[in-house]
C-alpha cells in the first residue's frame, strides 16, 4: 500500500506555521522589506514572460524525506504559451514525473479550440483540447484583482505592529536581500493555536478504513488481489470502520482503531516514512523557527525565495523530532522566456482527444519519425 495519503496532511501542518509566522514576521522598517517583498509577489502574477523554478522538501530531522521540483514557464504571447514539469522523489528515489505543454491550435477552424494541451506520464503521451485563455492579466480581470487585494489586506492583518524582523543582508550588483529569523518563542499566541487546530485534524483522518499490507506481500497477482477484497468485504461487516492487516502468510486481522493497529506486534513503522512519522508523534508540535530569505532585482522583481517552517514534537519514548517544509523559489528570463515544441519520440503512440475518433473511443496515431508535435498534418495516421 502506498504511504501517502498523510503527505498533503503534514504539508498543511508546516505551511500553517508558514504563513501564519512569515506574515507575522514582516515589517515596515528595515529598507522598505515587507512593503518590497508584497510589491515582488503580487508583480508576478502581472508578469507575462518568465521562468519559474519551485521546490518543496518536507524535512523530517533535519533530513529531506519527500522533494517535488516543479518548473513552470510562461509566454504569453509565443507559439507554445505554458510549459510545466513535476518531478518527485521519496527519500531519495525517483517516485513521479510529468510534463506538459500548452500550444496555440493554429490549423483550428470555428468553433474548435484555440489551444491544445500537450501531456506526457512517463512514456504516455496525450493531447486535449483547451478551449480557456492559459493566462490573463489580472488588471483586467475584477475578480482576480479583488481577490488579490483582499489576500493583501489580510497578510497586512496577520502583521500587525510586528516590526524589525526583516533585515536587509546584502544590496550589491543589482541584488538586494533581506531574511528573517525567528525562534519559536518570537512567534504569536495564535501560531501555536493554529498548529494545535491542524494537528487535531490531522489526528481525526485516523477514522475511518484502512487496509494495510506487509511489507514483504505481494499484492500485484491475481491471488493476492482476491484477499484485497476479502480485506474490504470484512471492513465492510464492521460498517467500514476499523484497520485490517494483511500478514505474509495471507491470514486477515482485524483492528478496531488505527491506534490498536499500531500498537500491535504487526505494525513495523519506517521513520523515514511520512505517515509513520506522524504515528508515532505523541504530542503536539510546536513551532521551533521560522525563516524567510528573499532577493529582488533592481526593478523590484522577485528573483529567489526560501522560506522554511520547523515544529517539533515527542514520540511516545519522550524522544524530540522535528518536522519541516522548506519551499524554495527561483525566477529568470524575465521577458526573454521561449518554449520549444516538444518532440515526440520515434514508435510512441499519441492518445489525441481534440480531433474526432469516429468509430473509437480515442483518435490515436504513432509516430514513425522523431516530428514535432507543431506539424500535425505531417504525421502519419
Amino acid at each position: 500500500m502506498r504511504k501517502k495519503k498523510h503527505f498533503y496532511t503534514v504539508v498543511c501542518l508546516i505551511a500553517g506555521v508558514i504563513l501564519l509566522t512569515t506574515a507575522a514576521a514582516a515589517n515596515y522598517g528595515n529598507a522598505n522589506g515587507y512593503p518590497m517583498y508584497k510589491s515582488a509577489i503580487k508583480r508576478i502574477l502581472y508578469e507575462d514572460n518568465y521562468t519559474a523554478s519551485l521546490k518543496l522538501e518536507l524535512l523530517y530531522n533535519g533530513e529531506t524525506t519527500i522533494s517535488s521540483q516543479q518548473t513552470y514557464m510562461l509566454d504569453a504571447k509565443g507559439e507554445v504559451v505554458k510549459y510545466d514539469t513535476n518531478e518527485s522523489t521519496r527519500n531519495s528515489e525517483f517516485d513521479h514525473y510529468y510534463e506538459s505543454w500548452t500550444v496555440r491550435n493554429t490549423a483550428s477552424k470555428e468553433g474548435e479550440p484555440k489551444y491544445l494541451s500537450i501531456s506526457r506520464n512517463r512514456d504516455n503521451w496525450s493531447i486535449y483540447p483547451s478551449y480557456g485563455e492559459p493566462w490573463n492579466n489580472p488588471a483586467e480581470d475584477e475578480l482576480t484583482s479583488k481577490t488579490i487585494r483582499f489576500v493583501e489586506l489580510l497578510a497586512d492583518t496577520f502583521i500587525g505592529d510586528i516590526k524589525n524582523n526583516f533585515v536587509q543582508t546584502s544590496n550589491a550588483d543589482g541584488l538586494v536581500s533581506y531574511q528573517v529569523v525567528l525562534s519559536g518563542n518570537q512567534l504569536p499566541e495564535y501560531v501555536s493555536a493554529g498548529l494545535s487546530m491542524l494537528f487535531s485534524a490531522s489526528k481525526e483522518s485516523n477514522n475511518g478504513s484502512y487496509v494495510y499490507y506487509d511489507n514483504e506481500f505481494d499484492y500485484s497477482n491475481d491471488e493476492n488481489g482476491e484477499l484485497r477484497d476479502k480485506a474490504w468485504r470484512l471492513i465492510a461487516d464492521k460498517n467500514h470502520v476499523g484497520v485490517v492487516h494483511i500478514a505474509v502468510d495471507g491470514s486477515l486481522h482485524y483492528f478496531e482503531t488505527r491506534a490498536q493497529y499500531f500498537e500491535s506486534e504487526f505494525y513495523k513503522p519506517d521513520m523515514t516514512d511520512v505517515e509513520d512519522i506522524l504515528n508515532m508523534i505523541e504530542t503536539e508540535p510546536v513551532p521551533k523557527s521560522a525563516k524567510c530569505f528573499i532577493t529582488l532585482d533592481d526593478e523590484g522583481r522577485l528573483v529567489n525565495n526560501v522560506i522554511e517552517g520547523i515544529v517539533s514534537a515527542y514520540d511516545k519514548n519522550g524522544e524530540e523530532h522535528t518536522l519541516g517544509l522548506r519551499i524554495t523559489a527561483d525566477f529568470t528570463d524575465y521577458g526573454t522566456t521561449s518554449i520549444e515544441y516538444p518532440e515526440i519520440p520515434e514508435g510512441t503512440t499519441v492518445f489525441d482527444y481534440s480531433k474526432p475518433a469516429l468509430d473509437k473511443e480515442v483518435y490515436t496515431y504513432r509516430v514513425e519519425s522523431s516530428e514535432e508535435i507543431s506539424e500535425p498534418d505531417s504525421v502519419d495516421e
